[in-house]
């Protein structure tokens, strides 16, 4: 059964994964709208904007959310504004060195998005999960609201990222209060730990999108973006549940991380079983160009249950200061993912994105399973197996998958099917 500790985390997960779910379905909306008003350019020179300054504050982000959300529990706010503070300056820094590319407003949207971070992490170690949710949905909202008065996509981006974010910075103020900027070691020693973490995590959206482009084409490059996008959305719950539990650990112990991964990692293979079958379903919906969709994402679904195992052992990492270790997970993941990121899309088009992210964050795996507990390893092959056989039986499988890999699941010993209520009901009461 759930113990006190998780049933804090999952609700902080909740809320977390409510918003990843809300900002997807807002954010297609607003690409729907801007579609609509100004046509493929317009999506395309707006969209070349945002991946800037996505590709931009990806290569800077130096784990100030993870600072955020283990340190403010031990120091409170003089840790929260000192990570507050770094962020926005290295931001600043960012944006910078984009003015000589010719961005207008990419260079405005780095320091917005750095800054996020420790504000989101913040609110969540202070176990403000609405507000967590609340300052990030009004981004997201605001965001299609004004595209839909009107504004210019890139006005509509950058208005809705800086009322978010003064939104989120007064409700941390009102919860941690204001404090003189301290610890700035642990800003040093937390982000030397997480970048390489980091950098894999948000490779496949950002760089590798721009890597694969120059190697094999916009084709692959716009195939490997949408893969991500899937496992992002697949693994939003396994990682909402990592980032809440950081500051649970840091008082209570690393136990938590094992009963998250496994329960984490078991969720996510159900959420592959049910999903991969109606991938021939979704992906003819984009036009002809994204026929090998399916094929791909049936290759890269394992990786979302790599990105819950990888999640949860860099969750402990954090709460226990493993920074060695962390920063070797970070190594096992990011290497080989960009190489393979490099050779797979142009050797095998219309699988290797699927296979370059899958293969590439698997050799993080055996270190994470060391930190998680071997418990958590079988949703991994289930998933790679049910992802394979939903694409060949089709969409009516989805479901009889998903209750198989549920069966299995419960005679492995992983997700207990008495824990299901227990889980649902905790879920609830934290709405």
């Amino acid at each position: 059964m759930a113990s006190e500790g998780f049933g804090r985390a999952l609700s902080g997960a909740v809320w977390l994964t409510a918003y990843s779910l809300l900002n997807a379905l807002a954010g297609l909306a607003f690409w729907a709208v801007v579609a609509a008003r100004f046509g493929p350019a317009g999506v395309g020179g707006a969209a070349a904007e945002v991946g800037l300054a996505g590709v931009a504050a990806a290569l800077l982000n130096f784990g100030f959310l993870q600072h955020a959300l283990r340190e403010v529990p031990l120091r409170g706010a003089s840790a929260f504004w000192a990570g507050f503070l770094a962020s926005f300056l290295i931001g600043c820094v960012g944006a910078l060195a984009l003015v000589p590319l010719g961005g207008r407003w990419a260079p405005l949207l780095v320091p917005l998005s750095l800054s996020s971070g420790p504000v989101l992490g913040a609110l969540v170690a202070a176990g403000s999960y609405r507000s967590a949710f609340a300052f990030q949905a009004l981004g997201s909202l605001a965001k299609l609201l004004l595209a839909l008065a009107g504004f210019l996509p890139l006005p509509a981006v950058f208005l809705s990222s800086l009322a978010s974010l003064a939104f989120g910075l007064a409700l941390a103020a009102l919860k941690l209060g204001f404090a003189r900027p301290g610890g700035w070691r642990g800003v040093f020693v937390v982000a030397a730990g997480n970048y390489l973490l980091n950098f894999s995590g948000g490779f496949a959206a950002s760089l590798g999108v721009v890597l694969v482009e120059r190697v094999a084409g916009l084709s692959e490059a716009g195939l490997l973006y949408l893969v991500a996008m899937a496992v992002l959305v697949l693994s939003s719950f396994s990682s909402s549940l990592a980032s809440s539990s950081i500051p649970l650990m840091v008082s209570g112990g690393g136990s938590l991380a094992v009963e998250g991964a496994r329960v984490a990692a078991g969720l996510t293979s159900l959420a592959v079983a049910l999903a991969a079958p109606l991938s021939p379903l979704l992906f003819p919906l984009l036009g002809r160009g994204f026929s090998p969709g399916p094929l791909a994402l049936a290759l890269v679904a394992p990786a979302a249950v790599e990105v819950a195992l990888v999640s949860a052992a860099s969750a402990r990492c954090n709460a226990e200061g493993r920074w060695r270790e962390l920063a070797a997970l970070g190594l096992a993941g990011s290497l080989p993912l960009a190489a393979l990121s490099a050779l797979l899309p142009r050797l095998l088009p219309g699988a290797g994105s699927g296979l370059a992210l899958s293969l590439g964050l698997l050799p993080a795996c055996p270190l994470a399973l060391r930190l998680v507990g071997r418990r958590a390893l079988a949703p991994l092959p289930l998933s790679a197996a049910f992802s394979l056989l939903g694409l060949l039986l089709g969409p009516f499988s989805s479901l009889p998958l998903a209750l198989l890999d549920l069966l299995l699941l419960h005679f492995l010993n992983v997700l207990r099917l008495r824990e299901l209520p227990a889980l649902a009901r905790a879920a609830l009461r934290s709405l």
